[in-house]
């Protein structure tokens, strides 16, 4: 919470995303406590549709987007402990390129 915050503090706008509505509501408040203004979007970036809901409520609401910060994570164990070297290729190469790209190509178009 603490980019938000940062971000909020700086005056930007600030578009959160997550699985939580809980989590999203304390979110929010960080970031108004911080004199910003913002939006939480309940939405799991690993689907497309999400991402594409989130990217839509974002622009509907502030009409652009600048930065994007991908804070988001998954650990999946395997038999044996830890996590498999498939599953962080996954999580570090294909679903942030998931969240991201998403507002690129709605720039562009």
């Amino acid at each position: 919470m603490e980019v938000t915050e940062l971000f909020a503090r700086e005056g930007a706008a600030v578009a959160g995303c997550g699985r939580s509505q809980l989590r999203g509501a304390e979110t929010l408040r960080v970031i108004e406590k911080a004199g910003g203004r913002g939006i939480f979007v309940v939405g799991n970036i690993t689907k497309k549709a999400d991402a594409d809901r989130i990217v839509g409520d974002t622009l509907r609401k502030f009409g652009r987007i600048d930065v994007v910060v991908n804070n988001a994570s998954i650990l999946t164990a395997h038999e044996g402990g830890g996590t498999s070297l498939e599953n962080l290729r996954e999580v570090s190469t294909r679903r942030p390129t998931l969240t991201s790209s998403t507002p690129t190509s709605r720039a562009c178009s």
